[in-house]
């Protein structure tokens, strides 16, 4: 239905209808989430992308699966190493996950500074993102998502991506090299509503996910 359209008009038109379906791909998105989420065993590989204060990595936890949580705020880190670090199958990595391996810049909300870690859940690594300021910011370990699941000893069973707008690159470093060969499912929250500049490229990562089958770019 875009062919016709300009690409500013193309971009616009998609954002306009993925809005208004949302509600109806957000449900199924957590249905499959939640029959990915009871197939789980003792002995399978999660990655929880993004794992703020642990409350999806407590979840996957509680399958018997072995947990690696990514999360790169300080202060959620330190809830998150309270809430879940003591479980012998949870792994905590106090870093952001991108696309090569290094330091990276971690943009805080304006309310950063507040004592409530709620704030916590807006931490990007991307400057524009409309609820960060490119003036309050941490310098953090970056590790790279492909070569981190490469090097696991087995494939990984479920992954879950929230991270604020990186999620893009790395959807496409995924899909460059194949790395859904070696995911059983992916589930991933899309920010273009908070970084415009990414719709059109997120437009494009989430059409050539869906062609993969086991990409879902619909959870939030």
């Amino acid at each position: 239905m875009f062919r016709e359209l300009g690409d500013a008009a193309r971009v616009g038109a998609w954002y306009r209808l993925r809005r208004f379906t949302r509600r109806r791909r957000n449900a199924e998105a957590r249905k499959a989430f939640e029959a990915a989420l009871s197939s789980l065993r003792p002995g399978d590989i999660c990655v929880d992308c993004g794992a703020n204060v642990g409350a999806i990595t407590a979840r996957l936890a509680d399958t018997g699966a072995t947990v690696h949580a990514f999360e790169p705020d300080p202060r959620a880190y330190e809830v998150l190493t309270g809430s879940v670090g003591s479980r012998s199958n949870v792994i905590l990595h106090n870093a952001a996950l991108g696309v090569g391996s290094g330091t990276i810049r971690l943009y805080m909300v304006p309310q950063s500074e507040m004592s409530n870690v709620s704030v916590s859940q807006g931490s990007s690594t991307i400057p524009v993102k409309v609820n960060v300021s490119p003036d309050s910011f941490l310098d953090v370990p970056k590790i790279d998502f492909v070569e981190f699941v490469q090097s696991l000893e087995k494939p990984v069973s479920l992954v879950k991506m929230d991270i604020e707008g990186a999620e893009v690159s790395i959807l496409k470093s995924v899909i460059e090299h194949r790395l859904n060969e070696r995911i059983g499912q992916m589930f991933v929250e899309t920010h273009e509503k908070q970084i415009p500049e990414l719709r059109g490229e997120t437009m494009a990562v989430i059409g050539a996910s869906r062609k993969l089958g086991n990409i879902n770019c619909d959870w939030w």
